[in-house]
């Protein structure tokens, strides 16, 4: 379901109160209100919207991989992901929704289709100000269901290989290792070293002062791990 989301603008100094929130002549909840100057806006949410259904599902595309040919042994991937977003206004009355999702990432590339017929004045695009959030203004007419439906591309992340292990002359120090995916971490590489004394892996981020994490630690602090035989 949907947020009720309201600004609310006065052209003369309004105090600070409580302030009744009625919609088709019903009463829909209560707020206060800070002191607010002259052509200031406030905004508010008052719970849940009934009468706005929304459903939001993603599904990977495509993935591309490629291999760099300035850092040896290092694999790039880049995936695509398809968000399909239906909503239904069962209102007796147009509305108008803003809608905004956030991403752990910025987007390599963004694209939007529509499947409901949107108009010039429905747009998704990258936040401006946050370009890890995806937002949009779209409008509904009384009973109106529409779907959308827009693509993202992830930034290149890196990968260290097995070969990288072998070349560094670990891999018979340990039968098995830890194959890190780091997903939160833009144009830096994370480098895998073998610790055989103590038959962990040691993981140097850029950036960071933590040299010598397990893999449950890393887990916990930076994302997931998994291990391979």
């Amino acid at each position: 379901k949907a947020t009720k989301s309201y600004r609310l603008t006065s052209d003369q100094y309004l105090s600070s109160g409580s302030a009744i929130v009625r919609e088709d002549h019903y009463i829909v909840g209560e707020t206060s209100i800070p002191n607010l100057a002259a052509n200031a806006t406030y905004e508010f949410q008052l719970g849940e919207d009934a009468d706005i259904h929304y459903f939001h599902s993603h599904k990977e595309k495509s993935i591309v991989t490629e291999i760099d040919t300035i850092q040896t042994n290092l694999t790039l991937t880049r995936t695509t992901f398809e968000i399909r977003l239906k909503l239904k206004n069962y209102k007796k009355r147009p509305i108008n929704i803003e809608y905004k999702q956030t991403f752990n990432y910025q987007p390599h590339q963004f694209k939007f289709t529509s499947d409901g017929g949107a108009t010039v004045n429905d747009a998704f695009f990258l936040d401006i100000n946050d370009k890890q959030r995806v937002v949009a203004k779209l409008h509904l007419n009384s009973e109106e269901e529409r779907v959308y439906t827009y693509a993202i591309q992830t930034n290149f992340k890196a990968k260290q290989t097995a070969a990288t292990i072998r070349d560094w002359g670990l891999a018979d120090k340990f039968k098995d290792w830890v194959d890190v995916q780091e997903q939160g971490i833009s144009n830096d590489y994370a480098r895998y070293v073998g610790n055989a004394t103590h038959n962990y892996l040691s993981v140097a981020l850029a950036g960071s002062n933590n040299e010598h994490t397990t893999p449950d630690e890393y887990r916990e602090s930076y994302g997931s791990v998994t291990k391979n035989d």
